[in-house]
């Protein structure tokens, strides 16, 4: 059950809420959603999978089978408050699973995967720069610095 400030995990524990902010990819009119978690990057599975139009479970499972992948299930919250539990992979996952998908698969998201794996690197180093010293969520989505 969700609680103010964070979730009760197995050992009950509280574990810390994160906060998702949109993150513009260049070549595309698509945003990802990204959370900032101990100084670094993650970015949601359902955000880039809506994007490129691909079944979101099918692709954790791949992800999950792998042994390079770091997939995991955290609480966020999401622009409208709302708390959500949802899939984040790590930045090196992402680009390493967007270069593993082939264009060829759905010609109507055809260029949005190419834009992503063109810029994906890019717009998550200026992010990674922008943050630097943050420990969590920054206190504004940065849309527009991205």
């Amino acid at each position: 059950a969700f609680q103010r400030g964070g979730t009760r995990n197995d050992r009950g524990s509280v574990t810390r809420m994160h906060y998702l902010f949109k993150v513009k990819v260049p070549g595309t009119p698509n945003t990802i959603d990204a959370t900032l978690i101990d100084g670094r990057i993650w970015v949601t599975l359902s955000s880039v999978c809506n994007s490129l139009g691909i079944h979101q479970p099918t692709q954790q499972d791949r992800l999950k089978l792998t042994c390079w992948a770091k997939i995991e299930r955290i609480p966020l919250v999401t622009e409208r408050g709302r708390e959500q539990t949802m899939y984040v992979v790590d930045r090196r996952t992402l680009t390493m699973w967007l270069a593993t998908l082939g264009v060829y698969r759905n010609k109507a998201t055809r260029k949005t995967l190419e834009a992503y794996q063109m810029n994906i690197d890019d717009v998550l180093d200026r992010l990674q720069q922008g943050l630097r010293g943050e420990k969590n969520y920054p206190t504004a989505p940065l849309a527009g610095e991205a």
